[in-house]
């Protein structure tokens, strides 16, 4: 699962939305991670006229795909935006830095472990 959160939101909202996913009832057997990241995005109908297809793109989108492909199931990891925006409502722990293709640093990557 993937999470976008307009920059607009205010920290307090986005940790209350960090309540809803960190740890949501799940049935048994189910089990996956999530990538969060805020940031700029495009969203809307992209395409051709012989193909068109509502979508979001942007750096933002790819970094949150990155975290959720390197999350293991029933973990959530953050960007380094998100932490900075919301690391007054909770815990987390620092992750090594993680290299993401197409970016040249490494990035900051942090595991919540709980609210604050």
């Amino acid at each position: 699962m993937m999470i976008l959160i307009a920059p607009a939101v205010s920290s307090r909202i986005m940790a209350q939305g960090l309540i809803a996913v960190a740890r949501p009832p799940r049935p048994k057997g189910l089990s996956f991670g999530v990538g969060i990241n805020v940031g700029q995005v495009v969203v809307g109908n992209i395409g051709t006229t012989a193909r068109m297809g509502y979508t979001v793109i942007g750096d933002a989108v790819n970094l949150a795909k990155r975290l959720e492909e390197n999350v293991g199931g029933g973990h959530i990891l953050l960007s380094h935006s998100t932490y900075e925006r919301v690391k007054e409502h909770i815990n987390v722990k620092a992750l090594p830095l993680l290299k993401v293709k197409g970016c040249m640093k490494p990035e900051p990557v942090y595991e919540l472990i709980g609210l604050i």
